[in-house]
């Protein structure tokens, strides 16, 4: 239904007062609704037709960059993400069109906690998808594997990773590939220092983890031995144990301390000399 000139007319006639003034209210009345569904359906018309020539805001055939967002967390033990990844790999599968699309990171540099949004390596169709990332001790995916995060996404509209349900995406947690922690400990002695080297057991063997970041304490029998840092130094003949922590991750070793070896001072041999009286 539109708004011609002629009910134009009579809307603006129906204004003029008249004797039959119950008349021209209800005349009045009549005329607004019109117009008012005439403004409803022309507005709605309007907002098809954005929708239609942008695509949709919710379509999902459109080419947009996939933007994920890593939190690099400082370099310190009091956090929840893998504080010794260096690098990552990204694998964003996009079921739109049943391609995977595959780039690396690297960790910036510092050692502050920082926030990182990266794009995609090209465009990817929004919708529903699948979101792998692995973390590694060096750059550009070297080292050793030590971590890997994964969730279902909707790749939004300007590129944002979703949620499942379409709702911001949040924290994606990680699992550690560290099962427990090993540490190397050789011949304690009394009274000689000798230095604690820990390591990260994985799957496929051992994985060196920052040293600065692993925390040291004697747990039993501490009259045996004290701890200076990361070096160990025997006090007295006996087994003791040491814990070692890294992040979540702990482990445990005894170790037995003996005693110093006594040094024997060596004298050279003298070839007897003949006296002559």
């Amino acid at each position: 239904m539109k708004l011609t000139s002629e009910l134009f007319d009579r809307l603006l006639f129906s204004f003029q007062p008249k004797q039959n003034s119950c008349r021209n209210i209800s005349f009045l009345g009549t005329c607004l609704k019109t117009l008012t569904r005439s403004f409803a359906f022309i507005l709605y018309a309007l907002i098809i037709g954005l929708l239609a020539g942008c695509g949709g805001l919710l379509s999902s055939g459109g080419q947009v960059s996939p933007k994920v967002t890593i939190e690099w967390p400082q370099l310190t033990r009091a956090v929840s993400a893998p504080t010794y990844a260096g690098s990552a790999h990204i694998s964003l599968q996009s079921a739109a069109e049943s391609k995977t699309f595959d780039w690396f990171v690297d960790r910036p540099d510092g050692s502050a906690a920082q926030a990182i949004t990266y794009n995609g390596p090209s465009p990817a169709k929004g919708g529903p998808g699948q979101l792998h990332v692995e973390f590694y001790t060096g750059a550009g995916g070297t080292g050793d594997l030590i971590a890997s995060a994964a969730a279902s996404i909707i790749i939004g509209p300007d590129g944002t990773l979703l949620n499942s349900a379409g709702g911001s995406l949040g924290t994606v947690s990680y699992d550690s590939k560290l099962n427990y922690l090993a540490i190397h400990v050789y011949e304690v002695q009394i009274g000689l220092p000798k230095l604690v080297v820990v390591s990260g057991a994985g799957p496929n063997g051992l994985i060196a983890i920052s040293q600065d970041l692993v925390s040291l304490e004697i747990t039993e029998n501490p009259q045996y031995a004290t701890l200076n840092g990361k070096a160990i130094t025997g006090t007295a003949e006996g087994t003791s144990q040491l814990t070692a922590t890294f992040e979540s991750i702990s482990g445990t070793a005894s170790f037995y301390v003996t005693p110093r070896p006594a040094d024997f001072q060596h004298y050279p041999n003298f070839v007897p000399n003949r006296l002559a009286w």
